[in-house]
């Protein structure tokens, strides 16, 4: 079977697993995701029709499913992500940060982390308290507050 059905069928087989129905139900959810007859999804299913990039938008909005990691299946490469938005919590985000890095130091191969952002990674404060402490306040006042009223002052110890 070539590559591309391979990632096609994984692509299916774990919307299913995250589906709570009969199988004949996901077909029928599925055909309406993407705007198809029922026998185009069994079609799409056993690899017999190739999904559009079309498709796999629509797949890729409607269940937690990223198709960089379909694509990217090399065992020594590791894609994530975070999306920001406006109900921002900083606290999951350190956990979330957290179990990433748990899951990497996990693997017990040598690691190594590329990281794109517009300022300093937030590891890097853990060396300077009174920074961390500053920039945490910050965030908490500037992306977590929808008001201006609740800001309490600035303390080193209200970290």
């Amino acid at each position: 079977m070539p590559l591309t059905q391979l990632i096609q069928q994984e692509l299916f087989e774990k919307i299913q697993t995250q589906y709570s129905g009969s199988k004949n139900q996901l077909v029928l959810e599925l055909a309406d995701v993407m705007a198809i007859s029922k026998d185009g999804v069994y079609r799409r299913w056993r690899g017999d029709t190739l999904l559009t990039l079309e498709d796999l938008q629509k797949l890729s909005k409607r269940y937690p499913i990223s198709v960089d990691t379909l694509l990217n299946s090399s065992p020594t490469h590791f894609m994530t992500e975070y999306n920001s938005n406006l109900d921002f919590d900083l606290e999951k985000f350190l956990t979330d940060l957290k179990q990433r890095f748990q899951f990497l130091l996990s693997l017990d191969v040598p690691t190594q982390i590329y990281f794109n952002a517009k300022e300093l990674p937030i590891f890097y404060l853990f060396h300077s308290p009174e920074l961390l402490a500053f920039k945490s306040f910050f965030w908490q006042n500037t992306f977590c507050n929808d008001s201006l009223e609740e800001i309490d002052p600035f303390r080193l110890d209200n970290l």
